[in-house]
């Protein structure tokens, strides 16, 4: 069958774009790694206080080798108290309901990222297209001569062959 060369043409453009896209979107990653959003010294500041006043649950305690309240000279919590009864605690949580511990929200994500990732995205639309488009301008999937059987490795003889 003849080669569609319109659409191989089309491909090899589709194919440099995504080559084009790809690194712009390299070149955004590194820009947010460089200028990206950091803490503000006053900002990590203000959070240290209130995570030095919660106490830690009483198995991070036992966790990281730190003393009871009786141990280190202070009066233990009463037998049914619960745990968390301190205002210490609640004022870490900061009323935070549906946050995943180590996970950024939508807002702390700077516009670097934001472009990099759209970048690489639309690097893999036009990478997906390129190959589909090679497969249909040769009228068969990509790499469908990689078997011994096709008519390109029964045109060379083989090493066996021409050794006699």
């Amino acid at each position: 069958m003849p080669v569609n060369t319109g659409l191989a043409d089309i491909s090899n453009d589709f194919l440099l774009a995504a080559v084009v896209i790809y690194a712009l979107a390299m070149l955004a990653y590194a820009c947010d790694f460089a200028y990206g959003k950091k803490k503000l010294p006053a900002v990590r500041a203000a959070t240290v206080p209130a995570m030095a006043a919660a106490e830690p649950a009483h198995d991070e305690a036992a966790l990281v080798g730190a003393t009871s309240a009786a141990a280190a000279g202070g009066t233990p919590p009463a037998a049914g108290a619960p745990p968390a009864a301190s205002s210490g605690t609640a004022a870490a949580s900061g009323g935070a309901t549906g946050v995943i511990k180590g996970v950024p929200s939508r807002e702390s994500v700077g516009r670097w990222v934001t472009i990099a990732v759209v970048l690489t995205s639309l690097g893999l639309a036009a990478h997906v297209s390129g190959v589909v488009l090679r497969g249909l301008s040769v009228h068969r999937l990509p790499g469908a001569t990689c078997t011994s059987s096709s008519p390109r490795s029964r045109a060379w003889p083989s090493p066996s062959s021409s050794a006699s």
